[in-house]
């Protein structure tokens, strides 16, 4: 190793250089050769786009935005709403069934972005060479998911008062019942015209269950046609509130100018980098392999089984000043690290 870390020393210029040229070249030449035309869009996001309800904790920490942009990511990793997204932009590449080749979602789930800034703001923005056809993904990325939260809305309403609905019937079938039984229980055992009789205890009993049974019945009954009442007004007012609750602010544009794809450039000056870096370990290590010379006493005793009794001092006469002279005297004068060592008192 540390021969190694020797060889490193020695070309450390020649490694610098070679670390900074390789990145900075990638850099400027991607700089150049990674432009192309940028479209975007934005609009306003409230709270609970998608969906009857979202986990609690979610909810307390994200905001509308943010929420949004997660689920407009969910949607873009479905087939069907990357293949209708390319309908509606006429993207180049799709087949007679309307259905898009791996290679045509890839790439659309790739130069696609979604980010939010504030809460309630996201911006979706495409990149391509054709500034027309970024435009109109873009364009058809924002009405889809636009239709999407409507229709997801209206579903939620739907499916709302369709369950305080079968709650409803079930409520009124059991109200129903009791209601019957009740009845027939009374034409069965009139109540006694002398008002000093009363009803045999067994009669009284079950009298009391039946009505309390109806009573029972009665009460949900009520509070389901209360909360379907409820749920039947939220249901319209989340329908009349929904298009307000998504607004395009910006509306996309042709672009008319190219510009550089900061994220490419960035990967791609990191990838250099990286090349450099293993470009610059693989020949010092080529180097050190090929480099047969004895520089240690441990090179010596690879090949020799003869004892080592000294070392030739190593002398960087690139050094100057005069604390590099006293060393390199240092040096030359005591061979061994330690002046007063057996093994330099050999050597003198």
């Amino acid at each position: 190793m540390r021969n190694y870390l020797d060889t490193l020393a020695q070309h450390k210029l020649r490694a610098i250089i070679l670390i900074l040229l390789i990145p900075g070249s990638v850099a400027a030449g991607g700089f150049f050769y990674l432009q192309s035309y940028l479209s975007q869009a934005s609009f306003w996001a409230e709270n609970q786009t998608i969906g009857v309800q979202t986990t609690a904790n979610l909810s307390a920490v994200q905001t509308a935005s943010q929420q949004s942009t997660e689920q407009l990511y969910e949607l873009l990793q479905t087939r069907t709403f990357v293949e209708d997204l390319a309908k509606g932009a006429q993207y180049p590449g799709q087949k007679p069934d309307g259905s898009l080749p791996d290679r045509v979602v890839s790439e659309i789930r790739h130069n696609l972005n979604v980010s939010w800034s504030g809460p309630h703001i996201v911006t979706i923005s495409f990149r391509d060479d054709d500034p027309e056809l970024s435009a109109r993904v873009v364009s058809s990325t924002l009405h889809l998911f636009r239709d999407t939260v409507l229709r997801f809305k209206r579903e939620d309403a739907t499916l709302a008062v369709s369950f305080y609905q079968n709650q409803l019937e079930q409520y009124r079938t059991e109200l129903t019942r009791a209601s019957e039984e009740l009845r027939a229980f009374k034409e069965k055992y009139p109540a006694p015209t002398d008002p000093k009789v009363s009803r045999p205890p067994a009669q009284e009993q079950e009298l009391t269950r039946l009505e309390n049974q109806y009573e029972q019945a009665s009460t949900l009954y009520d509070g389901a046609l209360h909360r379907l009442d409820d749920a039947r007004l939220t249901s319209a007012a989340q329908v009349q509130e929904a298009p307000s609750s998504f607004r395009i602010m910006d509306q996309p544009r042709v672009p008319r100018e190219r510009t550089t794809d900061i994220k490419k450039l960035s990967v791609a000056a990191l990838a250099a980098l990286c090349l450099a870096i293993a470009m610059v370990l693989i020949l010092a290590l080529v180097e050190n392999w090929t480099n047969d010379s004895l520089r240690s006493r441990h090179d010596a005793s690879m090949i020799t089984d003869l004892p080592v009794i000294g070392c030739l001092p190593y002398m960087d006469l690139r050094r100057k000043g005069r604390k590099a002279k006293q060393k390199r005297a240092q040096n030359a004068i005591y061979p061994e690290p330690l002046p007063s060592s057996q093994r330099a008192q050999e050597v003198r």
